[in-house]
């Protein structure tokens, strides 16, 4: 009889990496973070996570012929080079921040946006969310 070990799965590291796969099947975004590997999968790029400096989110009103208008919000990864790679975006910003406050957290860096970029209903949001 064949002996099996059970493995624990670091919660954290699971939700992430559904959310992940998620991300990609729903946006054809492609983002994945390999938390035991330190690694940020992104935009083709392999990234260790001691580049990550921090996460932006910026809002952009979308117009399409299909949907309307709506706003949309995006999850930029910054790096130490000040370059930014698009991790997701998200139609709803609490689903977008709750995101990042967990990314935010295996990371360790600060979630930060470009105030000029959301309107004033969504900057209240923003105060809202306390840095890593």
């Amino acid at each position: 009889m064949a002996a099996y070990t059970i493995h624990h799965v670091n919660l954290l590291y699971f939700i992430l990496v559904v959310a992940g796969l998620a991300v990609r099947l729903f946006t054809g975004t492609s983002a994945l973070i390999h938390y035991r590997k330190e690694k940020i999968v992104a935009d083709g790029k392999m990234i260790d996570f001691k580049n990550a400096k921090a996460l932006q989110i910026i809002n952009e009103y979308v117009v399409t012929r299909e949907s309307g208008a709506y706003n949309s919000f995006e999850l930029n990864l910054v790096l130490d080079d000040y370059s930014r790679l698009n991790l997701m975006d998200h139609g709803d910003l609490n689903s977008l921040i709750e995101d990042a406050k967990k990314i935010s957290k295996v990371l360790k860096v600060p979630i930060v946006s470009i105030s000029n970029s959301l309107s004033d209903p969504y900057k209240n949001k923003m105060h809202d969310i306390k840095a890593v």
